[in-house]
């Protein structure tokens, strides 16, 4: 199982990596140093990315975070959160509000 800075820094670099990605953002527990932790704590992370359509309409990106357990995926054109929850450490969410707010 990855550790949470693993996991940090697997997020950080796919920002990094990927063109689209304009800048993220991280809130929810995780965000808050004082909050306690627990097992089903996940990562609440945005994306602010140049072009949403290509994250609805291709969705090899979320490989990039690890082997998938589960999914669940909304309507994404009228926005959501991808949640998934990962073999080797547990639970993300990647909201998606509705693309005319986050294409930069």
């Amino acid at each position: 199982m990855r550790s949470e800075q693993e996991m940090l820094h697997t997020i950080l670099q796919f920002a990094q990596e990927d063109e689209r990605v304009r800048t993220m953002i991280m809130n929810g527990s995780r965000a808050n140093p004082h909050a306690p932790r627990d097992i089903f704590q996940d990562y609440d992370i945005v994306f602010l990315v140049s072009s949403m359509d290509s994250f609805i309409q291709e969705r090899g990106w979320i490989r990039h975070f690890g082997e998938l357990i589960i999914m669940q995926t909304p309507v994404m054109s009228s926005g959501g959160s991808v949640l998934m929850w990962l073999k080797d450490y547990g639970g993300m969410s990647f909201p998606m509000p509705n693309s005319c707010w986050i294409d930069l």
